[in-house]
């Protein structure tokens, strides 16, 4: 009985790390494919910053009010872009071998900070479309 108890236990505590480290998998799944969605959109944000720059070279100087937006939006494009940068940078592929409790709050950040560079890039890359736009 006491050899089938210990089993249970052992078959328990297996599974239930098992699932733990598939929360992780899933966690890093969703990062690769946030980061998969958006890196295409560099060549874009690149593009965006030369045509601003050329558009924003017509601009009245006196006009401080469009000088401003376009110093704006051009500034939230290169941080998106070093957002970017700096996430592929940071990146640590997770390392199955050590403990959830290691895996875990680092998978966290990583997939948080993604999220965040994907807002970033998408948001300046839209407000860069529209100020061209006009």
């Amino acid at each position: 009985m006491k050899k089938w108890m210990l089993f249970l236990f052992v078959a328990v505590i297996a599974v239930a790390c098992g699932q733990d480290k598939s929360r992780v998998k899933a966690m890093e799944d969703e990062a690769i494919a946030i980061h998969d969605e958006v890196m295409p959109e560099m060549g874009t944000i690149i593009d965006l910053k030369g045509q601003l720059k050329a558009k924003w070279a017509t601009v009245d100087t006196a006009d401080l009010q469009m000088q401003t937006t376009y110093q704006d939006i051009y500034t939230a494009l290169e941080t998106a872009e070093e957002g970017m940068k700096s996430w592929m940078h940071s990146y640590e592929v997770p390392d199955y071998t050590k403990p959830i409790e290691e895996l875990e709050p680092v998978m966290i950040k990583q997939l948080e900070d993604i999220k965040a560079v994907h807002a970033s890039m998408k948001k300046s890359i839209a407000d860069a479309q529209a100020l061209l736009a006009k």
